[in-house]
């Protein structure tokens, strides 16, 4: 694909470009799509740029800024991931079922599992008037666990039992990613990016704040 840009560039300094099919993927292509690139850099890494490219064509509703600082929120899909895989299923398991139907409904089951446990985060910190973020997942699936397996710790008041609940998960917080921050890089030579080394992640505790490249 190629991107072309279609105009000039809009207030907040985004600019509305189009992405048209080039090679094999032309014959492929279903047309021309508009799009609106967002570019812009971090006070961290101010070498560095960025590009977003997005269908969200309305600068009015959708600015620039809060587009560049939602984009790393994205990938908190993969910390959902790991609570799933890790500390629902557990470290090395796999799924029991054995045959596709049964699959799909134990999958099914841990989703709502990982949704059940989610909401009871939500409920404590709007309670408590705090960032669920900050709550810790792997603790919130500990209290749930133990009570379900100890049946004398369920109170058959349910007022009582979710105001217990949500005192035990916010007992524990949890290690925020959002905000680290890492010079772009790779584990293995394998583009023009620089070999990602180990070394120590920079941790902020504010909100991403991208600077917009007019």
């Amino acid at each position: 694909m190629r991107l072309h840009p279609a105009g000039e560039p809009f207030e907040d300094g985004s600019w509305p470009a189009e992405l048209r099919g080039s090679g094999t993927d032309r014959r492929r292509s279903r047309g021309v799509r508009r799009i609106r690139v967002v570019e812009y850099r971090l006070a961290e890494h101010p070498g560095e740029s960025y590009r977003l490219a997005t269908t969200l064509l309305d600068p009015g509703r959708f600015p620039a800024r809060d587009l560049a600082g939602l984009y790393h929120e994205r990938w908190e899909i993969e910390t959902a991931y790991d609570e799933v895989k890790t500390h629902l299923l557990g470290p090395g398991a796999s799924l029991r079922s054995k045959t596709p139907e049964l699959v799909l409904q134990e999958v099914d089951g841990l989703m709502l599992a990982h949704c059940a446990v989610r909401s009871l985060i939500h409920r404590a910190a709007e309670k408590a008037r705090e960032d669920p973020d900050g709550l810790s997942f792997t603790h919130a699936v500990r209290v749930v666990r133990r009570r379900l397996q100890n049946p004398g710790a369920v109170s058959p008041d349910s007022d009582a039992l979710a105001e217990a609940v949500d005192a035990e998960i916010l007992e524990e917080r949890a290690v925020r990613s959002r905000g680290q921050a890492k010079p772009r890089g790779v584990r293995r030579k394998m583009s023009s990016y620089r070999v990602r080394r180990r070394g120590p992640i920079s941790r902020r505790t504010h909100q991403w704040s991208p600077e917009i490249i007019r």
